[in-house]
């Protein structure tokens, strides 16, 4: 929720982001988090919208949802207000589903709403990035998974320059 579609933005200023994008989801409020991604209603009453297991819930439910391999989940406190003591400004929580298993990340960027949704969504997809290229090399399919390598590439990078790039002993093995 808290990078308001940014990591579709950086899927989409790459050719073919249908190519590994199913489906995405911003939900900002609460209500919109439990209608659309389900599991969240008990995790946002026990810890609140921004912890670890609203993200955990919210990574579950899209992948769920979605029917994908992977879903991903941020929600955190951007600013300029809502934090607390226990969550200040600058708190992010991202997660990663798929594979079996939901992996969570705890961050904090004290820094400008902009900067924040920014970090967040590059953290994201860089979690997510790792996990492929993981995924990859232990299933030894690099071919395929070149085209992941966009997730880290600059914008406007075209596929080939953005897996060169960001990975190249991924796409080596080609």
């Amino acid at each position: 929720s808290v990078t308001g579609g940014f990591r579709a933005t950086r899927l989409s200023t790459v050719p073919g982001p249908s190519e590994v994008c199913r489906a995405g989801y911003i939900n900002h409020a609460n209500e919109g988090k439990i209608a659309t991604l389900g599991g969240a209603a008990e995790a946002i009453a026990e810890h609140g919208a921004v912890s670890g297991s609203v993200a955990q819930a919210m990574a579950e439910g899209a992948l769920e949802k979605s029917g994908a391999t992977y879903a991903l989940a941020t929600t955190g406190i951007a600013g300029p207000g809502g934090g607390s003591a226990a969550k200040p400004v600058g708190t992010a929580y991202l997660a990663l589903a798929g594979g079996g298993e939901t992996l969570v990340r705890h961050l904090f960027f004290p820094t400008d709403r902009e900067t924040f949704t920014q970090l967040a969504a590059q953290n994201a997809l860089n979690l997510l990035r790792v996990r492929l290229a993981s995924d990859c090399r232990e299933h030894s399919r690099l071919p395929e998974c070149c085209v992941y390598s966009r997730l880290n590439a600059p914008i406007g990078s075209d596929l080939k320059t953005a897996a060169s790039t960001v990975d190249a002993s991924l796409c080596e093995a080609r």
